[in-house]
């Protein structure tokens, strides 16, 4: 088992909500793909966040933790989003962009 695997020292919760939102230790292929992925999304993320600091735009005091923040915050949605639910899914859009642009430090 490599050292991602092993229990963090993380309180209980915390634990379980990592575990449920992502996982690190998956062998197959896909696995690994998906955390690629994912990484390349963060990337992307920082650097859109790293260019608005430097223009002023953006006043958020670390780009990669904004970045990991609205990364997870979307991938979140499939965990509760439905067609039936209380927002359509151009409120949500909408909505999630305004929370991302707060992230970040811009009111949107």
């Amino acid at each position: 088992m490599s050292g991602r695997c092993r229990r963090s020292r993380a309180p209980r919760r915390r634990r379980r909500f990592r575990a449920a939102g992502r996982s690190r230790c998956r062998s197959s292929s896909a696995g690994s793909g998906g955390l690629r992925l994912r990484s390349t999304y963060e990337r992307g993320f920082r650097e859109l966040i790293e260019r608005g600091l430097a223009e002023g735009v953006f006043t958020v005091r670390s780009a990669r933790l904004a970045s990991y923040s609205i990364l997870d915050m979307g991938m979140g949605v499939a965990n509760w989003f439905h067609d039936s639910g209380e927002f359509s899914v151009d409120q949500l859009a909408y909505q999630y962009g305004d929370l991302a642009l707060r992230i970040v430090g811009r009111a949107g």
